[in-house]
């Protein structure tokens, strides 16, 4: 059915006359009463009655009407909501974010980005790589800030563009034998008990290909607890439970743990932001993409946590 004639109908149900209805829809009368004609047909009933030099709606024309006037509303509030949501002054953005990033970098970035853009909306969640890939490639969000992926393999549909890197320490315990030093080797954990990450997240591929390169392919760490965020994982090493890979940030971090470099795996933890390729990108979000990639150093300096 003609969006268009719907349209036409309407006026003329209301103005109750036929060239004064063409008038204001800026058509001639003589291509309204075709469209009319048309709707009619296609309806296969008969709307209108004359009266005099005036129309009006018949039974069935007037039942037909309060469908039509709450079908023209429900559209053009529709039109006016998605308009105010893509816009670039009053938007609507979703954002899906790991861990680390959330209690470091993001807010500081979204805090400035508000002052500039008070009207977005941000809808935010916490989740680990995988999951943020996931509900990118679903269209269920615009951007996301997570760490290493396959991209060219599983992800070919998804672009990223790199943030910034973090360096990945050890995480031991107060009192533990290492706890008095400021760097290890590997040699000198490779028995001991971590406290790991799961394959759902980035950080756990990088860490496996550096262990990888240097203890080789067939090697394992002795784990005892698979964790998906990083915050969990320091408070458990601060319970004594085993040993982790953890990034430089002071927000997760409790007292009762020290960070030590390991010289010879010297690796680092990409954080990406991530959106679908060839898929719309409202001016809101874009305004988004943009002022990240122009804000790349907005971290919060790192302290390393006392003893």
């Amino acid at each position: 059915m003609n969006w268009q004639h719907l349209i036409y109908f309407k006026k003329v149900a209301e103005c109750e006359h036929l060239t004064r209805a063409s008038e204001e829809l800026f058509i001639s009368p003589s291509a309204l009463s075709k469209a009319i004609a048309n709707l009619e047909e296609e309806l296969g009933i008969v709307l209108f009655e004359k009266s005099g030099r005036n129309i009006q709606l018949n039974r069935y024309g007037k039942m037909f009407y309060n469908y039509v006037v709450k079908a023209t509303d429900e559209i053009e509030e529709g039109i006016h909501f998605i308009q105010r949501t893509a816009n670039v002054c009053t938007g609507d953005i979703r954002v899906s974010t790991i861990f680390s990033v959330g209690t470091n970098y993001l807010p500081e970035l979204l805090s400035r980005f508000n002052k500039e853009h008070p009207q977005i909306h941000i809808e935010l969640s916490q989740k680990t790589t995988r999951q943020i890939l996931s509900e990118l490639g679903a269209n269920q969000l615009d951007l996301g800030f997570c760490s290493e992926f396959n991209h060219s393999e599983e992800y070919p549909s998804i672009c990223r563009d790199l943030l910034y890197a973090e360096e990945i320490f050890l995480a031991v315990p107060a009192g533990h034998p290492l706890s008095d030093r400021t760097e290890v080797c590997f040699d000198d954990i490779r028995d001991e008990t971590f406290i790991s990450y799961n394959h759902a997240t980035g950080i756990a591929s990088t860490i496996n290909k550096a262990i990888e390169k240097i203890a080789g392919p067939d090697f394992h760490l002795k784990t005892s607890f698979l964790i998906n965020d990083p915050y969990t994982i320091t408070h458990m090493v601060a319970k004594g439970l085993g040993l982790g890979f953890v990034v430089e940030n002071s927000s997760l971090y409790t007292a009762n743990i020290k960070l030590l470099k390991v010289t010879d795996l010297n690796f680092f933890h990409p954080i990406y932001m991530v959106w679908k390729d060839n898929v719309y990108m409202s001016p809101a979000a874009n305004a988004l993409r943009e002022y990240a990639l122009c804000h790349r150093n907005l971290r919060t300096p790192y302290i390393r946590p006392a003893f």
